[in-house]
């Protein structure tokens, strides 16, 4: 997992939360998380670049696949992964979250969701509870749609380990 890291003063919920997310899938589908394998990036094409550089050098088996947390961190994973000669989805699969304007444009797989609907809804929670209506504001998961593109395919066959990050 290519996590993103907020590393601003606000120390905003939605990194922990997505962490939380692949973990929770990932213990469904019991596929071990190899901690060898996690990178931090900064929600920016870049770190996601430096992210795959920094795996890729370090020795031992390579992971089939990367969730990142954002579709910048996969833009920046796809765009080295290419310069070092990794093909995706070939020999690495990656998947991201946002559908960012330029995710179908790359063939990025990635989680769609709609900030102007999450806003509205959690507007109407904030007005309702101060209208009066006790309880109003809650833990609510957005709709969100998985989109699959280019990016994402089964593990090829090989001698590498089937294990995702």
């Amino acid at each position: 997992m290519l996590h993103g890291d907020d590393d601003s003063v606000l120390k905003f919920a939605v990194p922990v939360l997505r962490t939380q997310g692949f973990k929770n899938s990932m213990a469904r589908a019991e596929i071990p998380i190899r901690k060898e394998w996690d990178r931090f990036g900064n929600f920016t094409a870049v770190s996601g670049q430096r992210a795959l550089v920094s795996l890729w050098e370090q020795p031992g088996p390579k992971p089939t696949a990367i969730f990142c947390a954002s579709d910048e961190m996969a833009f920046g994973v796809i765009f080295e992964a290419r310069r070092l000669g990794i093909s995706v989805p070939g020999d690495l699969s990656v998947i991201g979250i946002d559908d960012h304007e330029f995710s179908e444009l790359v063939g990025l797989t990635t989680i769609r969701q709609s900030p102007s609907d999450q806003a509205q809804l959690g507007t109407k929670m904030l007005l309702d509870e101060l209208a009066g209506h006790r309880g109003a504001v809650r833990t609510v998961v957005a709709s969100h749609e998985l989109i699959v593109r280019d990016s994402t395919a089964p593990p090829q066959a090989s001698g590498r380990s089937p294990a995702r990050a």
